[in-house]
């Protein structure tokens, strides 16, 4: 079954275009499109969705104030944040509200299909430009000392960081979904990390992974 996927822009002109390109562009179908973050929020109380594509400036409501609602009264529905602004302030506001994907406006089409794959099978994808400004603007004293991961633990980080998903982790390491899970939970917990973001966050501050 086709996932099903919902984008969320106020330029009709733009909506129509993106449903265009990414129609039969992958395992997926572009069912609605809306103008701004209430539309959005009433679609998802109607139907059900696997991830939305959700504009930062719009009027009514904003898609980061729609990403918060979505992702408390919705956490299933995968959020990407498509926008054409790539400002460290926006950036931090997503990764704190959990979306699993950050991709710009002027993306290619192999940009957006693999962003939308990699969310879709349970990854996050933030875009080259937004990674580099999580680094220049979120670099923090480094705390890995005071964090204790095992081998195994550290080996997990460095494969979400690389954008693995849990059963492509759990192939590799030759361990069940469930176990990955486990592990994940304990490294969030450990780290004070809130998602795979925050992850990414913590791993490139402490030297784990660098891009």
């Amino acid at each position: 079954m086709k996932k099903k996927i919902i984008i969320a822009d106020d330029h009709e002109m733009f909506r129509d275009g993106l449903s265009s390109l990414l129609h039969n562009a992958g395992p997926w179908e572009i069912t609605n499109t809306v103008s701004n973050g209430i539309e959005a929020i009433d679609a998802l109380e109607k139907e059900q969705y696997d991830l939305i594509l959700l504009d930062i400036n719009m009027p009514v409501m904003t898609g980061l104030e729609a990403a918060e609602i979505i992702r408390k009264r919705f956490p299933r529905v995968k959020i990407v944040i498509l926008s054409m602004f790539n400002d460290l302030k926006n950036i931090q506001r997503v990764v704190k509200i959990g979306a699993q994907g950050y991709l710009l406006k002027d993306s290619s089409k192999n940009e957006l299909v693999e962003g939308i794959n990699t969310v879709l099978d349970g990854g996050t994808y933030f875009v080259d430009q937004v990674k580099e400004l999580l680094i220049t603007g979120l670099r923090s004293e480094s705390r890995f000392s005071e964090v204790k991961l095992s081998k195994r633990e550290l080996n997990i980080l460095k494969m979400i960081c690389l954008e693995y998903t849990t059963h492509q982790i759990a192939h590799e390491m030759d361990l069940s979904t469930h176990t990955v899970d486990t592990h994940r939970k304990n490294i969030l917990s450990k780290t004070g990390a809130k998602n795979s973001v925050g992850l990414l966050k913590f791993a490139i501050e402490n030297g784990i992974h660098r891009v």
